[in-house]
């Protein structure tokens, strides 16, 4: 079974290795220096629904971050990835990598893109980003 550290950390890099661009990844908001970026967080854990099936349930809300300093084409990096198919879109990137080079006890999918505009009052950087939600299902059996 993965943890949710693992989990996290394994979601992040398995987009950053997928994308055609330089993606960077933090750990926090208030971490954020440079865009496009990427900020993976956990928002809720599910035991007891997945009890039955022996499997921990976990949804992570990734944030997706692009400056807004160069035009429209940082917009377009953020549209090819919530977008919901091609080269640089998160959701294909995790259907393809389900596992998250974390083997067989761990399924990962997206299902829902939310929160698209916007900015996060930490970070100092003039900003526009979208939420992605992604459930990851992992069998503690699995070791």
């Amino acid at each position: 079974m993965a943890s949710i550290e693992q989990i996290r950390k394994a979601i992040a890099k398995t987009i950053a290795q997928n994308v055609d661009f330089e993606l960077h990844t933090y750990e926090y908001v208030e971490e954020m220096a440079h865009t496009p970026a990427l900020i993976v967080e956990p928002e809720i854990g599910d035991f007891e629904t997945t009890m039955s099936r022996g499997l921990d349930e976990w949804l992570f809300r990734v944030f997706v971050i692009v400056g807004r300093s160069n035009g429209g084409q940082s917009q377009r990096i953020l549209d090819r990835m919530v977008d919901g198919d091609g080269p640089n879109s998160v959701r294909r990137i995790i259907y393809d990598h389900p596992d998250l080079g974390l083997g067989g006890g761990t399924d990962a999918h997206v299902f829902r893109m939310k929160g698209y505009g916007g900015s996060y009052q930490y970070s100092k950087i003039p900003h526009v980003g979208a939420v992605i939600q992604i459930k990851v299902r992992t069998d503690p059996r699995e070791r």
